[in-house]
C-alpha cells in the first residue's frame, strides 16, 4: 500500500514542479523557478526512495519508474485540461488509454508471475 501511495505522491510532486516551471516560462518570475527547482529536488529524492521501496517489495525498476511517470503525466494533463483549457485530441486520448492499458498489463503480468 505504501508503494502505491508513494507512486501517486511522487508523481504529484513532479507535476507541481512541472507546472511551476511552466508558470516561470510564462511569467519570468523568479519565485516560480525557485518552486520548480525545489520541486524537482524533492521529486528526485522521493523518486529514489520510491524506487528503493519498490525494489524491496518486488517491483522491478521499470515498472516502478513507469508508474511514477504515468502518475506525473496524468496530473500534468489534468492541470492542462482543467486550468489552462487545453483540448486533448484523439491521439492524446488514445495515448492515455494505452497508458492505462500498460498499467493493467503490468499488474496482470505480476499476478501471473506469482
Amino acid at each position: 500500500m505504501f508503494f502505491w501511495l508513494a507512486v501517486i505522491v511522487v508523481g504529484l510532486v513532479g507535476a507541481v514542479a512541472d507546472v511551476a516551471i511552466n508558470q516561470w516560462s510564462l511569467t519570468d518570475k523568479l519565485r516560480w523557478w525557485v518552486v520548480g527547482a525545489g520541486g524537482y529536488l524533492l521529486f528526485m529524492t522521493a523518486l529514489g526512495l520510491t524506487l528503493k521501496a519498490g525494489m524491496v517489495h518486488g517491483y522491478p525498476l521499470t515498472i516502478a519508474l513507469v508508474l511514477v511517470l504515468l502518475a506525473n503525466i496524468a496530473f500534468v494533463a489534468g492541470w492542462d485540461v482543467i486550468f489552462l483549457g487545453t483540448s486533448l485530441g484523439f491521439y492524446q486520448w488514445l495515448g492515455i488509454l494505452l497508458a492505462i492499458g500498460a498499467v493493467a498489463c503490468f499488474e496482470l503480468g505480476a499476478v501471473r508471475a506469482k
